[in-house]
């Protein structure tokens, strides 16, 4: 039995709120050992896959309160290979503290224990967890330390392995965490376009697995940046009230939004009928995170991976150049003013059309397809799995009459889902839980017709909002 699953963005819990630990044991490792039975699946072996972003290492305010600016991962002198701060010992450090407030963290734990449940394994065969990096947790292709904390919290009899995907032919299955279709998430850009121009690299390179991308600046600057700043401001001033503390922790959900910059979006929505006590503190928090992703010595070389465009008089290139563009409307008018220059000046029908629409195509749909277009896919493989966008879905590309597909699979996430609803005007708000089983061809055989893998797919969506 193969089972996928990813985005659990495990965090210290500093700018953002983790699964509840019981979660694991309660829901998924339950499922898992129901399928193991003899009298339902009767698995002849477990291969449990962590598809990236599980342990989320940039979601945190550590940097903005413990670290000094030119300390940061992002900045400093950058190391052509990584484009990270070449001082690897204090980077190292950095990264090794953020890890030890996660796995002390009661969802790390809920998972480990859950993960330990299975270390008697099945038919005599050793219980197989393979860690396949995200983006969130990158850096454990950087440091080794990083990955021996995580198997060290591990069973022993757990055969536990880290990789940037995985192949099961017998399960049809082709894994992978997706974010290298990602252009903020993944350095293929950067390392092409800027840092080694005679060096081209093809999207899979292993060389690329340890560069780091704009979008880690975005999560620990940006999102992680403005938490910590709204907290400050709310302290200072001594907006301590019941309406204020409902305020404040509904601002942590801007971590659950996707893609990052629809915060500008969910802030003007959010904040409806509320600007005129909270939109100066709105304004000075978002400042204080955008000055520290665009004063970044990798937000410079980041904004040399395109070309700025010429729009109406306005540069409109990267993601950065879009920032840029936000960070002097808010100098100027604040969130109102980001709106309004970005549809009347630009001529787009809403805000949504310059910082969500143009992402709003599914780019892992599309290389889906590429890698089932590949000549050198293995025939056998079924399935194509990816994570990342946090949004589950099942597309199919083409299917015979023997049964046999062509399937893509997003296995989702763990974490709260806010959507942009279809009007444009409001985001709806979801728990989500996703699980992905596949079983090859001497499980699951009870009333099945011919040969080959076969799959579930559990999409949980949960509507109802908790006390804080």
């Amino acid at each position: 039995m193969l089972v996928l699953i990813s985005d659990l963005h495990i965090s210290d819990n500093s700018t953002s709120s983790n699964v509840d630990g019981t979660a694991f044991e309660n829901i998924l490792g339950s499922s898992i050992k129901d399928s193991m039975s003899p009298n339902n699946k009767n698995a002849k072996e477990l291969h449990i896959v962590l598809l990236g972003d599980i342990f989320d290492l940039v979601r945190t305010d550590h940097w903005v309160a413990n670290v000094a600016y030119n300390d940061r991962p992002w900045n400093g002198i950058l190391d052509p290979l990584t484009a990270m701060n070449n001082n690897n010992a204090l980077i190292n450090a950095q990264f090794d503290s953020i890890l030890d407030k996660i796995l002390n963290t009661p969802s790390a734990k809920g998972l480990i224990t859950m993960l330990n449940s299975f270390s008697a394994g099945v038919n005599g065969k050793q219980t197989k967890v393979t860690y396949v990096v995200g983006n969130h947790d990158r850096i454990l292709n950087n440091f080794p330390s990083l990955q021996n904390k995580i198997k060290s919290a591990l069973s022993n009899n757990l055969d536990v392995t880290f990789a940037s995907k995985i192949e099961e032919e017998n399960y049809g299955v082709l894994a992978r965490h997706g974010h290298e279709y990602d252009k903020e998430c993944y350095a293929l850009d950067l390392w092409n376009d800027v840092m080694h121009k005679d060096n081209r690299l093809i999207r899979f390179a292993p060389e690329l697995l340890k560069m780091m991308a704009i979008g880690e600046v975005l999560t620990a600057e940006l999102m992680a940046g403005f938490i910590f700043k709204i907290n400050e401001i709310f302290q200072n001033k001594g907006w301590n009230s019941s309406n204020d503390a409902e305020f404040l922790h509904g601002i942590f959900d801007v971590n659950t939004l996707r893609p990052m910059t629809s915060m500008f979006v969910w802030l003007r929505w959010y904040s409806r009928n509320r600007e005129a006590k909270y939109q100066d503190a709105l304004k000075e928090a978002l400042l204080f995170a955008l000055d520290n992703v665009l004063n970044s010595k990798l937000a410079d070389q980041w904004d040399n991976t395109s070309k700025p465009i010429l729009f109406k008089g306005y540069l409109a290139g990267d993601i950065t150049d879009r920032l840029d563009a936000a960070r002097d409307d808010l100098r100027t008018g604040g969130l109102a003013k980001v709106e309004e220059s970005m549809t009347k000046l630009l001529g787009l029908k809403s805000i949504v059309d310059f910082f969500v629409r143009n992402n709003s195509d599914d780019d892992l749909l599309k290389g889906a397809e590429q890698e089932f277009n590949d000549p050198l896919l293995n025939r056998n493989i079924q399935y194509i799995i990816y994570g990342h966008t946090h949004e589950a879905r099942q597309d199919f590309f083409k299917a015979d009459l023997e049964g046999k597909v062509s399937m893509y699979i997003n296995t989702g996430t763990y974490l709260p889902f806010i959507q942009l609803c279809r009007d444009q005007k409001g985001f709806a708000f979801s728990h989500l839980m996703t699980m992905t089983f596949f079983y090859k061809d001497d499980e699951d055989v009870s009333n099945r017709k011919g040969s080959g893998p076969t799959c579930e797919l559990w999409s949980g969506i949960r509507r109802k909002y908790y006390i804080s």
